[in-house]
């Protein structure tokens, strides 16, 4: 199985970083945040990647291909989205290089799962089932319109996804259960982003196109049971950093304010 990485989002939550550097090169104990999620991939047998970028992340490109001539036993390609027009646009634009069932890995969300490999049992239900699945869990009701949000039925063991809504308000949304950023998609999927019109933020969300393919065919959902950081914002990335326990003297200077705040940081 291929894995996508949609990495062409410009950072705007955690300017002013970004204005320097990729949000997928941010260093976690002196490691870019995309290549954990390299990592989480390849624990559960994924060597093939299509990251996702825009031309002008250079040091991404960079590091990408310096990573490639590194790991022999990768693949890694490069697909462009020209236009930021939403995570299902982002993965529209990986669509030459994808013939069967694909995993989608946000590079924002760094999981921390010390008893469970989610990737891996999402790639086992799929194994049994041939149908997408999306990794999920419990949000505070106050965050649930920062996510994509999922109602769903029990199906014996298996939780069957009856609908989804892109970051709704808390008071319509259908229950608490948010998407983790990590996706297992059939080729389905892309026929409906085709013609999918936009949606929340004016933007081509792939949470309204597994919505629509829900209705075709079964849908699942696999509960994330450990810990789980959003690099994509401040707040999250500094927790990740002080859960990793990060030496900050070994960064660069453009960290400075990263230190102070995270001195803030309970």
């Amino acid at each position: 199985m291929k894995a996508v990485i949609p990495a062409a989002g410009c950072g705007s939550r955690l300017r002013p970083l970004t204005r320097t550097i990729s949000k997928e090169m941010i260093l976690i104990n002196n490691k870019p945040v995309i290549e954990y999620i390299i990592q989480e991939a390849s624990i559960a047998g994924i060597k093939e990647f299509i990251v996702v970028v825009n031309k002008n992340k250079k040091d991404l490109i960079h590091y990408l291909s310096k990573f490639a001539k590194s790991h022999p036993d990768f693949t890694l390609n490069l697909a462009y989205q020209e236009k930021p027009l939403g995570l299902g646009h982002a993965i529209y634009c990986a669509k030459e290089y994808i013939d069967s069932a694909f995993a989608v890995l946000l590079p924002d969300n760094v999981l921390s799962s010390s008893t469970s490999a989610p990737l891996t049992a999402m790639l086992k239900q799929y194994n049994a089932t041939s149908k997408s699945i999306i990794l999920i869990m419990p949000v505070a009701k106050n965050e649930i319109r920062n996510y994509g949000i999922v109602d769903v039925n029990f199906d014996g063991n298996l939780m069957q996804i009856k609908r989804l809504v892109e970051k709704p308000e808390p008071q319509n949304s259908p229950s608490n259960l948010g998407i983790l950023g990590r996706y297992i998609l059939t080729p389905e999927i892309f026929p409906i982003l085709e013609k999918i019109e936009k949606g929340h933020g004016g933007e081509i969300q792939l949470t309204d196109a597994i919505d629509i393919l829900a209705r075709q065919q079964p849908v699942y959902a696999y509960k994330f049971k450990d810990a789980y950081h959003d690099c994509g914002n401040v707040q999250g990335l500094l927790v990740c950093m002080k859960n990793y326990k990060m030496d900050f003297k070994k960064i660069p200077r453009y960290y400075n304010f990263l230190r102070e705040l995270l001195k803030k940081v309970a």
